[in-house]
């Protein structure tokens, strides 16, 4: 039904409806549940190997912040850093200087969608967004921008699992970023990424450049399963 090997960090649907109404409760003030949370698909059947069902939530915009930029934020403040760790962010949450990559359509509301948390190890941000691989993006997986934050905020063993070959720490490649607040600065000169620094102690989200690459990296995706091509 999911992954060919469910990773031990995976919680079951259910769970993840718990851990979404926790994330709601706390957001109440900027959420509200139109319809609550969709039903649980009897049918999901993943499309690459790595893929996991996970329950979606895509927050709207607030103020003059984007959705795309506020889930983002929100669920970065719902994780809980590793017990012992502090948590450090080192990222502005800055609609001038972060956007989703190119292709990327942003929708708010809640569902269900597949994320493949270990993808593309080893490729830079860059390669991927010059390189977009057609035949993906035509079964509709995209490069996971709130997703990503969504997944170690609902999965809460999924940032413990991260070793740096196999199960490498992720980039937020959905997204793009300026070094300046400005017009002519390049909008896609870094990505995001989460990091466990262990020697530090340290549970952290900041930006790399974008050509930056290695085995220790990857860049989860996305399929969002109600608009999937």
């Amino acid at each position: 039904m999911y992954a060919k090997r469910t990773p031990d960090w995976y919680i079951q649907p259910k769970e993840q409806i718990d851990r979404v109404r926790e994330f709601l409760w706390r957001n109440g003030d900027i959420w509200k549940v139109p319809n609550g949370v969709p039903q649980i698909p009897s049918h999901y059947q993943p499309v690459t190997s790595g893929e996991l069902l996970m329950l979606g939530v895509y927050l709207d915009a607030q103020d003059r912040t984007p959705g795309s930029i506020m889930t983002a934020r929100r669920w970065w403040e719902f994780i809980e850093p590793p017990d012992g760790y502090s948590k450090l962010c080192e990222l502005e949450f800055d609609p001038e200087l972060m956007k989703l990559a190119d292709g990327i359509e942003y929708r708010s509301g809640i569902r269900w969608i597949g994320i493949d948390p270990y993808a593309n190890s080893g490729a830079s941000a860059r390669f991927l967004w010059e390189n977009p691989d057609e035949a993906l993006q035509s079964k509709g997986i995209w490069l996971a921008g709130p997703e990503l934050f969504m997944a170690v905020g609902i999965f809460p063993g999924y940032k413990l699992s991260w070793n740096g070959t196999n199960m490498p720490s992720p980039n937020a490649a959905g997204y793009q970023l300026r070094t300046v607040a400005d017009p002519r600065a390049n909008p896609r000169a870094r990505a995001p990424y989460l990091c466990r620094d262990d020697k530090e102690k340290c549970f952290k989200l900041s930006s790399a450049k974008a050509e930056e690459k290695g085995p220790e990296w990857g860049s989860p995706t996305f399929r969002d399963l109600e608009f999937a091509a």
